[in-house]
């Protein structure tokens, strides 16, 4: 527990997320690339995450259609501080390591975060709850509710502004957006942004705004953004390629992040195949045509012969 933070910190840091990515091939929206899959191996080898789509997440990354766990906890500070499944959940028993609020406890003082100078709620209320604020349900198939694991400050300001749903609202249902927003801004002062910064750069591209592409350009080098949003960034860059965007898209096919890298390489659907080749081989186009002129060349003498 780190002095003064109220928030632990976990030593050493974790050096893989390979257990995150283990439970990620059940629980998360995906495409199967192929069946040949070993536990202990990265996801994607076998498996293509789907990026914060629209239809799928809603343009602040909060889960819209089934899309599970793992796009929204991709997109979380607990992720990126190392958090894995099992510190929350018994992966045998599937019941959580410690009741209710008990499991957040693990990491966050209950003195500094159960207090009502942090959730303004009667203690032991619906809206004292954690998981009630930080992970929202949505409900599948009318029995079904899954907890958001993005694990965001409610953000009504961004419900007024852009429509999406809100913690606040999602309980006091008789009330608007406006009112959560106000209520919040009295409580807290300015709204913070929380760990997910990029809802308004989403929902500008989603609404193919003039500044589209510049914000999308600005998120896919962010480097301080979840990974999965600058992805999705890259992605939503097929509908504005410039020389400028271009050049991020392609530096990006080099990075460190796997979904990073794949989200780069969709953009190049859209580019002549040489071109294509140009780039994922180092090699210029004329080259790639010479070469393959060559091979044409050789293939039909053969065929004569």
């Amino acid at each position: 527990m780190q002095p003064g933070s109220g928030t632990a910190r976990r030593l050493p840091p974790l050096s893989s997320h390979i257990e995150v990515e283990s439970c990620a091939r059940c629980h998360a929206r995906r495409v199967q690339l192929w069946e040949d899959y070993a536990y202990g191996r990265p996801l994607v080898q076998t498996h293509l995450p789907r990026l914060l789509d629209e239809g799928l997440y809603h343009a602040d990354g909060q889960i819209q259609a089934e899309v599970y766990v793992y796009g929204s906890f991709l997109q979380s500070k607990m992720y990126h501080a190392g958090v894995t499944c099992s510190d929350c959940h018994e992966p045998h028993s599937l019941h959580l390591r410690i009741p209710g609020d008990g499991v957040c406890g693990q990491c966050h003082q209950a003195e500094k975060y159960s207090s009502t100078s942090h959730h303004f709620h009667p203690p032991g209320s619906p809206g004292a709850s954690c998981i009630a604020c930080h992970m929202p349900a949505t409900t599948y198939m009318e029995v079904d509710p899954r907890h958001d694991h993005s694990f965001r400050i409610p953000r009504p300001d961004l419900s007024v502004k852009m429509d999406t749903p809100n913690a606040c609202n999602m309980c006091h249902t008789d009330r608007a957006a406006e009112w959560a927003a106000e209520q919040v801004r009295a409580w807290y002062g300015a709204a913070g942004n929380g760990y997910q910064g990029f809802a308004e750069i989403l929902y500008a591209a989603r609404n193919g705004t003039p500044v589209a592409e510049r914000l999308l350009v600005q998120l896919a080098q962010d480097e301080s953004a979840p990974a999965i949003a600058r992805a999705t960034a890259l992605s939503q860059l097929q509908r504005y390629v410039s020389p400028v965007s271009f050049n991020v898209v392609r530096s990006s096919l080099k990075n460190a992040d796997p979904l990073i890298r794949a989200a780069a390489v969709g953009v190049f659907e859209g580019v002549a195949p040489e071109e294509r080749l140009s780039h994922g081989t180092g090699q210029s186009p004329r080259e790639i045509r010479t070469r393959n002129d060559s091979t044409t060349a050789r293939i039909a003498s053969k065929e004569t012969k």
